[in-house]
């Protein structure tokens, strides 16, 4: 299978300390008409803030309310082969499309630990495996090279979701590989999609379904200027998304219980929530976007 189009990075929404599955509910009845997929248990759904059981019962929820009306993409970021073991054996009964895989934080990577990694987990499932270029919380900048020599561990290795915003790495990928470049920064993503990914990774689509997809259509389909004025609108709450990296879940969750679509934007520590300031700028924020 190959993985395309739009699938955002979810967040997962509590409520009174637990995982909300009704919003959960309300949530992908949100994105379905207009998304391809959801990436569910990232750390834009703040899975490093939560137990296993719980990441599980997350999973257990979005499958429930998909009803195969999206691709079901879990994140399986850990510094446990066995934590990850059990994310993918969970994924696949629950009909996981495939998984998004970061390296683990907090070691310091060499060549060889990075494709051992990828060749002992692609082993645990025959779903696709996202490779997850993400410096920021992984401490590795992945080269292009890299990306090679993990594709020839294994055949269910075929995409990388780049989060680094160097946008030429897009180019240097383009010309080496055949993988299927997924975009992974809200920043970039407008240049990434128009340089050849293939997909957007990014938080802002589960927030604007509706118009992220005429954006993303047009610049896949290579409309520039039609592209660049969709994604000019989205960009007062892309700006905001990425004021402080670590406060990207508590943004998402403002915006989505903002539109109605969640009951609570409870956030986890060590993340913090909004400050006042901060949500009165992005009530006119959102108001630039969708009046």
């Amino acid at each position: 299978m190959k993985l395309r189009g739009l699938l955002p990075p979810v967040i997962t929404p509590f409520r009174d300390g637990r995982v909300d599955g009704d919003s959960i509910a309300r949530l992908v009845d949100w994105c379905a008409p207009h998304l391809d997929g959801l990436v569910v248990a990232g750390s834009t759904g703040e899975a490093p803030s939560m137990t296993l059981a719980e990441r599980l019962q997350t999973v257990e929820f979005f499958s429930r309310a998909m009803r195969g009306r999206l691709e079901l993409v879990i994140g399986v970021a850990d510094t446990s082969l066995e934590n990850i073991r059990e994310l993918m054996r969970a994924g696949d009964a629950a009909g996981a499309a495939g998984y998004l895989v970061p390296l683990p934080f907090y070691f310091k990577h060499t060549p060889e630990t990075i494709t051992g990694f990828y060749r002992e987990i692609s082993g645990y499932t025959d779903r696709e495996i996202i490779v997850y270029d993400n410096p920021y919380t992984t401490k590795t900048v992945l080269s292009v090279n890299d990306y090679l020599r993990i594709r020839d561990v294994r055949g269910n290795i075929r995409h990388v979701k780049i989060t680094d915003t160097a946008v030429a790495k897009v180019d240097a990928a383009k010309a080496v590989t055949d993988m299927i470049l997924l975009s992974g920064d809200d920043g970039v993503m407008h240049q990434q999609v128009l340089r050849g990914c293939e997909g957007a990774v990014t938080a802002a689509p589960q927030v604007f379904p509706q118009e992220c997809r005429a954006w993303f259509d047009a610049a896949r389909e290579g409309d520039l200027p039609g592209s660049t004025r969709r994604f000019a609108k989205l960009l007062p709450f892309v700006s905001e998304l990425m004021i402080g990296a670590d406060e990207y879940p508590a943004v998402t969750k403002w915006a989505l219980r903002r539109r109605g679509v969640i009951a609570s934007d409870e956030i986890r520590p060590p993340i913090a929530g909004l400050s006042e300031f901060r949500r009165r700028v992005l009530e006119h924020v959102l108001e630039l976007v969708v009046g």
